[in-house]
C-alpha cells in the first residue's frame, strides 16, 4: 500500500509546469570558464617574541606584524600551483646583552607545483636585522628545496646562512 500512495505524487509532479515547461528556456549569454585561481588567505597576524640570535650572537625577541597572503591555481591539466608570501614584515626588539634596540624585516615567500606524480616546493626566507648603537646589522637567510617523485623524496637541500653588516 505504501507504494501505491506515491504513485499519484508522482503523477501530480510530472504534469506540473516544472517537470515539463511550455516554452523553451531562454539562452543564456556564454560566459567564461570556471575560474582556476584564488587567493586563499590575505591577513595580518602579530607576531609576539619571536626568537632570533643576531650576528655577534646576541639573543633577540622580536615583535611585530605580518601580512600573509596564501594562492592556489589550479588543477589544470593535473597540475596545481601553490604560492605563500609575506607582503610586509615589521619587527622590533631588543638585545637581551648588550640592551641595543634592533627593527626588523623579512621576506617570505614559498612555491610548490603538485602535479600526480611529481611535487616540488621551494622556500625563502630573509631576514635583516637593523641595530641601533654600537651593533652590527644582520642578514640571515634560509632556503630550503624539495623534490618527491613517486612517493619518494629525490631532492633535498637546505642553505642556511648568517652574516654581519657594518
Amino acid at each position: 500500500m505504501k507504494t501505491l500512495a506515491f504513485i499519484p505524487l508522482i503523477a501530480v509532479l510530472g504534469c506540473t509546469e516544472f517537470a515539463s515547461p511550455t516554452q523553451p528556456p531562454a539562452q543564456r549569454p556564454v560566459m567564461g570558464g570556471q575560474a582556476n585561481a584564488a587567493l586563499i588567505l590575505n591577513e595580518r597576524d602579530d607576531i609576539v617574541s619571536f626568537p632570533v640570535t643576531a650576528c655577534n650572537g646576541e639573543p633577540l625577541l622580536l615583535d611585530g606584524t605580518v601580512h600573509f597572503m596564501f594562492n592556489l591555481v589550479g588543477p589544470r591539466n593535473g597540475t596545481s600551483l601553490m604560492t605563500w608570501f609575506s607582503a610586509d614584515y615589521q619587527l622590533r626588539g631588543t638585545g637581551s646583552v648588550t640592551g641595543a634596540k634592533y627593527e626588523a624585516s623579512q621576506k617570505f615567500s614559498a612555491r610548490a607545483v603538485v602535479t600526480p606524480n611529481v611535487n616540488v616546493s621551494s622556500t625563502d626566507v630573509s631576514l635583516r636585522v637593523i641595530g641601533q648603537g654600537n651593533v652590527p646589522n644582520s642578514v640571515l637567510s634560509f632556503r630550503i628545496q624539495i623534490v618527491i617523485a613517486n612517493n619518494e623524496i629525490r631532492v633535498f637541500n637546505t642553505d642556511v646562512t648568517s652574516r654581519c653588516e657594518p
